[in-house]
């Protein structure tokens, strides 16, 4: 099988729609950069591939997350790899099935691989029954990509 270098491969980090720790005073404080993505990302532009693009879904509403990912010249109808979508916490289920849906809306042929460490880990059946619409999940990614 030969690899498209130049075909772009998008990555999001799954967002929430409300806060996880009800302490926090506001949404920002709840950010955080989603590591192992980076990391993913990472790995990739150094095997080679040109055009990757890491998105932060944070506290973003899906047409605004869709809009920034369009808006840095990564097309949904062009890419070829599927799209890569880390789920880090219980609470960004809802928020990444609604993204999946948005972006299978866009193009349907689009394969969703969603991976997280801490949502799928041993949970396969449950996070299956969860998320119907991803076409592969992943809970340990091989650092010898």
């Amino acid at each position: 099988m030969s690899r498209d270098f130049n075909s772009p491969i998008i990555l999001v980090a799954s967002g929430m729609y409300k806060l996880k720790k009800e302490f926090m005073k506001s949404p920002v404080q709840s950010m955080y950069l989603n590591f192992g993505l980076l990391g993913l990302a990472t790995k990739l532009s150094s095997k080679g591939f040109e055009n990757v693009g890491m998105f932060q879904g944070d506290f973003k509403n899906i047409s605004e997350i869709i809009s920034e990912i369009e808006s840095c010249g990564f097309k949904f109808q062009r890419i070829k790899h599927p799209v890569l979508v880390s789920v880090p916490s219980f609470f960004a289920i809802d928020w990444a099935n609604d993204f999946i849906k948005a972006v299978k809306n866009i193009n349907s042929k689009l394969k969703i691989i969603v991976g997280g460490r801490w949502v799928i880990n041993a949970n396969i059946d449950w996070i299956k029954s969860k998320m119907p619409d991803v076409d592969f999940f992943v809970w340990a990614v091989l650092m010898m990509l």
